[in-house]
Formats: C-alpha cells, sequence, structure tokens
C-alpha cells in the first residue's frame, strides 16, 4: 500500500502511453545521482521521469530517515527495515508504470535478488515498458579518495564499511543483472566525465556485447576482490542462472534499433559537447535548492 502523498506525488507526474524503465545501479558516492541529473540535462531520460531512491523515500517514510547526528546513514537497509524498504520500491515501481509515469531506480545493485524482483514486475507490468540499466563505478584509489571526501574515512566505520559492500556487491553481481534489462551501459567516472567501458543489449534472453574496453572492464570486476570475506553472507544467487530467470518480457521481440529508444538515447549521449561548467553549476543550484533555509 502506497502512502497517500507518496502517491499523490505520483499522481502529480506527466503521462506518457510507453513509460520507461532505468535501474542505475553502482557503490555508494560513485555518481549515481550525478549520472541522472546528467542525463536529464542532456535528454537522454525523460525530464518528468520519477526518480526513486533513498532520499525521495525517506521524504514520504519517515522511519527510513536518518537517526540525529547520524551522517551516511542507510536506515532503509538496516535488517529489520530492508524488507519493507523493498515493498515501498516496488509497490511504487508497479504504480508509476500502470500510471504511465516513467522510472529511475537509483540502487546499490547488490541485492540480487532484490533487483531481479524489480525486473519481474517491470517485465509483466500491463503497461509496455522498455528498460535499461547503467553501471557507475570508480577505480579502487579514485573511490577510496572520494569517500574521503564525502567524510568516510575511518575503514571501521558503519558508512566505510556500507560504502565497501555496495561497490563490490554491485561488481559481483553486473554479469547476473545484465540480461534482465534490453540495454546496460557501464560507465567509469573519470573527473567530470562518464567513460564508457561496456555496452550490451539483450533480446529473447540473449546478450551481445556491443563493445567494451577490457582494461577497464578488468579493474572494475576487480572491485569484487577488495576484502571478499566481507561479502559473506550477501544473497547474491538463488540457485538459478541470469537466463532462466527472464521475466516474460513483451519488449524483447522485434527490432532493437526501432524499438530500443531509451537505449538508443543512452548510447548515443553527446557527452564531448557538454557544456561542464554550465552542468556543475546547475547541480550547485539544484544541490542548495534542496537545503533547508535558515
Amino acid at each position: 500500500m502506497i502512502e497517500k502523498s507518496f502517491q499523490e506525488l505520483i499522481d502529480s507526474q506527466p503521462k506518457t502511453a510507453s513509460p520507461e524503465f532505468l535501474l542505475v545501479g553502482g557503490g555508494s558516492s560513485v555518481g549515481k545521482s550525478a549520472i541522472v541529473s546528467l542525463l536529464k540535462h542532456v535528454g537522454t531520460i525523460r525530464p518528468q521521469a520519477l526518480v526513486l531512491g533513498p532520499e525521495l523515500i525517506k521524504e514520504y517514510y519517515p522511519e527510513f530517515e536518518s537517526r540525529p547526528g547520524e551522517r551516511h546513514g542507510h536506515r532503509e537497509k538496516d535488517p529489520e527495515n530492508i524488507a519493507r524498504y523493498h515493498r515501498v520500491l516496488l509497490d511504487a515501481i508497479d504504480y508509476a508504470l500502470t500510471s504511465g509515469v516513467s522510472v529511475v531506480l537509483d540502487d546499490h545493485g547488490e541485492d540480487l535478488p532484490f533487483i531481479r524482483r524489480v525486473a519481474d514486475r517491470v517485465g509483466h507490468s500491463p503497461v509496455k515498458t522498455e528498460t535499461a540499466m547503467i553501471g557507475v563505478y570508480l577505480p579502487p584509489e579514485n573511490y577510496i579518495a572520494r569517500l574521503k571526501k564525502v567524510g568516510v574515512s575511518d575503514p571501521s566505520s558503519k558508512p566505510f564499511s556500507f560504502a565497501m559492500h555496495a561497490a563490490k556487491g554491485y561488481a559481483k553481481n553486473f554479469d547476473r543483472l545484465v540480461p534482465l534489462f534490453d540495454t546496460t551501459i557501464l560507465y567509469e567516472i573519470k573527473g567530470d566525465k562518464p567513460i564508457v567501458t561496456a555496452e550490451y543489449i539483450t533480446e529473447a534472453g540473449k546478450v551481445k556485447e556491443n563493445g567494451k574496453d577490457q582494461k577497464r572492464f578488468d579493474e572494475f570486476q576487480a572491485i569484487r576482490q577488495w576484502g571478499e570475506q566481507e561479502l559473506e553472507g550477501t544473497p547474491d544467487d538463488d540457485g538459478v542462472p541470469g537466463a532462466a530467470m527472464e521475466p516474460a518480457r513483451q519488449g524483447r521481440d522485434g527490432n532493437a534499433a526501432s524499438r530500443n529508444h531509451l537505449g538508443n538515447r543512452i548510447q548515443t549521449t553527446p557527452y564531448s559537447s557538454i557544456d561542464w561548467k554550465a552542468f556543475r553549476a546547475k547541480l550547485k543550484a539544484e544541490k542548495a535548492s534542496r537545503e533547508p533555509k535558515r
């Protein structure tokens, strides 16, 4: 059951006869939100798409809010909260897509069974929905520097452990996640710019590699080896290969070039022509507008 004011938010979004679903996955603080903002800025993602993630959910479900004085808290991922948080997201995705609202899910992607449930729900939506996944990562040394920059520097702290677990979990699950989406693109964040590491197209349950920088991809896969014992207990496989878990998807048939509009827009995003100075100023203004007035 969706909280009333949250349902009203979804109802207020512009509708379309062909909504789209995009998962943006990757570790904590790797730049997922910035990627979403960038792709909206250049029109790759529909500007009216509903971005579902911890920050928005916390606005409508106070039980997931961080405790007073807690920085980088992710109470929605605490054992006592995770099932409820996932139900909220699944219900919101169902309701939004059925209503004709495109959805962007901001998620670390380390919980493979949950993402499979999401893909299954989207695939069985009564409204034909095109899907894509964008993966975002930073090389090891850059990631540690990024965490320190946002105030997560103590390796023994819960936020640091959470961030490492999320980054490694996504790298570990990546190959199993790709078959669940029509289009997948993996980006390394280098400075301001996202650099394409790999691209995939999935049709009729078969994955086609559409280009890969092997050196960068090997660096991405190396992330999963950061203290592998920390991933013990992570539900990484439910005993069913990814292809066998393919949801019954209406959009998988037909010519990819003509039907995969979201995938085509992502693949042809003109990064080289983006005014990065203007974009950074826009992000700064948006962040300032969200901060409470004093």
